[in-house]
């Protein structure tokens, strides 16, 4: 995963690989963490193993793992595998920034309030996979609290039906309009505000998914959920080929 503080040409939205560019079989960099850039927060192409610097990492029994040979033209990354009718396997929790408890253990020096982030992550499917894009691919959120209480949530993921084969944007606050924090636990829909889905973005065909969180945020955490991949038909295999 790469995080970025600012949207330099290495983060910026719609730079590398464009949808057209995937959709054309043009692929990311191999080994590109092994470079590091200034505006850099975080990078994990999963070469190297960095699963222990997530504050969680959910395996699904096994069934979510890092592996050779699933990424981009060979390298590693992350395998997740499903059961029929299953709707999730496993997931990945990094944390950055200052958090309001020292479960989340940041990645970075834990000081920061980033003003804005980008992300970017890519997903491999598996040949014939009828599953969707993901109801739940990836999140950004600020916690204000030890109960997971969100001062904002930027979700990516997949739209609800027709759209199941497309990804959106999904922004939501738990602030009032001044930024008084009115949120008091983990999706506490009661009090989010300003939840409305953008058109559908991309399907299934293409292969990278970007996000922005901008708020000046306290504690942010980045979720990726290979939800994507949840299959209904057949027994399915999703390969998280690279996160940035």
């Amino acid at each position: 995963m790469l995080l970025c503080s600012v949207a330099r040409p290495a983060c910026a939205v719609g730079q590398g690989p464009t949808a057209t560019d995937t959709a054309r079989g043009k692929s990311p960099t191999v080994n590109e963490c092994a470079t590091r850039h200034r505006e850099w927060i975080w990078c994990d192409d999963f070469e190297q193993d960095r699963l222990q610097q997530y504050f969680e990492y959910e395996d699904a029994s096994g069934r979510f793992t890092r592996a050779a040979g699933v990424g981009v033209k060979g390298s590693f990354g992350m395998r997740a595998r499903f059961t029929p009718g299953e709707t999730s396997a496993g997931a990945l929790h990094l944390a950055i920034g200052k958090v309001p408890a020292k479960y989340f253990r940041p990645v970075d020096a834990g000081t920061t309030a980033y003003r804005e982030l980008y992300w970017r992550l890519y997903v491999r499917y598996q040949p014939g996979w009828i599953g969707g894009v993901g109801y739940k691919l990836t999140r950004a959120m600020s916690f204000t609290n030890a109960s997971w209480a969100e001062a904002m949530v930027a979700h990516v993921w997949g739209g609800d039906a027709p759209d199941t084969n497309y990804l959106q944007l999904d922004p939501v606050s738990g602030t009032d309009p001044l930024g008084n924090v009115l949120s008091t636990k983990y999706n506490d829909f009661n009090h989010f505000w300003g939840r409305s889905a953008a058109p559908p973005l991309w399907g299934t065909p293409l292969t990278w998914a970007s996000g922005i969180a901008s708020r000046s945020i306290p504690g942010l955490t980045i979720l990726h959920r290979p939800t994507a991949c949840s299959s209904t038909g057949s027994t399915g295999t999703c390969r998280r080929a690279r996160t940035r």
